[in-house]
């Protein structure tokens, strides 16, 4: 399975008739604007759930320095 394309599944939600009628006038890939907004609550549901540990990290390379610094060409 290919990461840059993995396989779609269809699915079925419930939306106000009106607004989906409105989507389609307007051409509004409603597919997508889904898919973004279920990246986007993954996104920030990780980040929530993985903050203690990113701030620890942060904090380490704060006073330490990045591990391999020595090693940059820049």
């Amino acid at each position: 399975m290919s990461i840059a394309n993995p396989p779609r599944q269809i699915v079925t939600f419930e939306a106000k008739r009106v607004t989906i009628d409105m989507a389609n006038e307007l051409g509004v890939d409603i597919a997508a604007i889904c898919e973004e907004a279920l990246r986007a609550e993954v996104r920030r549901r990780w980040q929530e759930a993985n903050a203690d540990a990113i701030k620890s990290i942060n904090a380490w390379v704060e006073e330490h320095g990045l591990p391999l610094e020595k090693h940059r060409l820049f």
